[in-house]
């Protein structure tokens, strides 16, 4: 595995005084062969656009608002 898998860890869920989670798991979609690094890579993305503003928030998932 590479880095951006670490580095997506400690996105997702920053050290604190309990410690940090444990035993995640992700539904890789329509794509079985996705790699570990594939998706770490996707949360960084995810991450860059929240913290930069240009994510769009979608409120109600079933109605895309």
């Amino acid at each position: 595995m590479g880095s951006q898998v670490g580095h997506a860890v400690d996105a997702l869920f920053p050290l604190n005084e309990n410690g940090r989670v444990g035993n995640v798991k992700f539904f890789r979609g329509q794509n079985p062969e996705v790699t570990a690094d594939q998706l770490a890579e996707q949360v960084l993305l995810a991450n860059h656009q929240i913290e930069s503003g240009t994510a769009t928030r979608i409120n109600n998932i079933d109605d895309g608002e």
